[in-house]
């Protein structure tokens, strides 16, 4: 019997080293998979910013010159729109001043043309 449990020490002794051997063999491969993969992602990571930045660059310098068309555009129309506005009280008050003169003359223009159109009728 002792021999048996013997045997069967020795037999699992060998394959705990083997286990052991084979897992550290695998952990390792993990390493060097993570380590190539580290080194992959880091070159792509610089290729990629290599290509962006002078794509940003470009992006930058158009969304400023975009900005500055706008904010020109929005002066030249706030011009207009005091113009307009200043226009429309000049012009309201020609209105006003000549309203009353306007009426005036309209009425007598169509009082003496119905006048008229009434002297013809008779």
């Amino acid at each position: 019997m002792d021999l048996q449990l013997t045997h069967g020490l020795v037999f699992l002794t060998w394959t705990t080293a083997v286990m052991i051997i084979l897992i550290g063999i695998f952990v390792i491969k993990v390493l060097f998979d993570l380590s190539r993969l580290t080194n992959t992602m880091n070159d792509t990571a610089n290729i990629v910013k290599t290509e962006l930045e002078p794509t940003l660059k470009n992006v930058n310098e158009t969304v400023e010159i975009v900005s500055t068309r706008v904010k020109e555009a929005n002066n030249i129309v706030t011009n207009v729109e005091d113009k307009v506005k200043e226009a429309a009280r000049q012009g309201k008050k020609v209105l006003t001043a000549l309203g009353g003169g306007l009426f005036a003359v309209s009425k007598l223009a169509f009082c003496g043309m119905s006048n008229f159109i009434k002297a013809k009728l008779k």
